[in-house]
This record gives C-alpha cells, structure tokens and sequence, in this order.
C-alpha cells in the first residue's frame, strides 16, 4: 500500500481532515474540544473544514498536506505548517470561532486555547504519531509528513524554531 504526499484543495479533503483530526484526538482534552468546537459531529468538522480553508486561503504562512494510500486513494494524515518570516511572532490565531453560552464561557475558552497553544510543542515533541487516522499509524505517513515540511522549510532558508522538535523528527526519518 503505497503512500503519497498531497496538497489538499477540495472541501472535501479539507473535511477529511477534520475527521482525522477529531478522532486522533477523540473527546479526552477539553481543549480541543474548544479549539474544534463540536469537532465530533458532522456540522462540527464543517465549521472546521470552513476555518481550515478561510485560513488557507487567507494567511500566506498557512500550508497544509495530506498523506494518501494510493490503493485506496484515502487520505490517512495531514499536518498544518506555518511558515514565518525571521523575527515574526507569527500569526495571531482568530478566536471568532470559540464557542460559548456567555461571554465567560467564552473567555474561558479562549484562556485554553492559548496556553493549549502555548504548551502544544512539548506535547509534538513528545508523540509518536503526528495528526493521522487511527488505523493507519505506523506506515511511515507521519515522518513523510515532516519531511515534507521540513523541506519546503529548507527551500526557503528557513530556520528550526522548535529544535527539539526538528531532533526528535529527523531521528525517525
């Protein structure tokens, strides 16, 4: 079963995505529950699937790739990759989206979203298996994932802002 990379650009494969994305996290963080509200259900990965094509289609660092078997033609994996500028603090994430019956709840919901933000780094260094169906792990998707950004990276001049990250990875590749 062979793997391929490639550049997602349907709704349709944006919506896979989302699917991949709720069930490798399933429901056991609360904030991911706020940062893809209602991620679990199917009007949920739409909200999702819109936000990831808006922020495609609108913030210039934003690139986003799939992993495909090409005996099925499913998409199995898919990574988000921002690319900055030297010296930029990157993108300030639109919280618009957060959900909430008040203005406290939504406020609450926004604090977790950014230390979930502010923490996610060790939590990428630390897994095993980046952002992929289930089922599908351990078919190499994920190191071809990395490759791939750390390539574009590479073609760019780019620098490693997250080190250990980039270690950790390129062991595996």
């Amino acid at each position: 079963m062979p793997l391929e990379i490639h550049i997602p650009e349907t709704p349709d494969e944006f919506y896979r995505m989302t699917e991949i994305r709720s069930l490798a996290f399933g429901r056991d963080h609360a904030y991911i529950d706020m940062l893809f509200p209602h991620h679990w259900t199917h009007e949920g990965r739409l909200l999702t699937r819109d936000r990831l094509l808006d922020i495609k289609n609108n913030i210039a660092s934003s690139r986003y790739v799939v992993i495909k078997d090409t005996d099925t033609n499913d998409i199995i994996a898919q990574a988000e990759w921002h690319y900055y500028p030297a010296k930029s603090g990157g993108d300030v994430m639109n919280l618009d989206f957060v959900d909430g019956e008040s203005e406290e709840e939504k406020a609450y919901a926004r604090k977790m979203i950014g230390d979930f933000q502010a923490g996610r780094r060790q939590a990428i260094k630390d897994t095993n298996a980046p952002l992929m169906y289930p089922k599908a792990q351990r078919r190499g998707a994920g190191s071809m994932l990395v490759k791939w950004g750390v390539d574009v990276a590479d073609s760019v001049n780019g620098e490693v802002q997250n080190f250990i990250f980039y270690e950790h990875w390129l062991a595996l590749l």
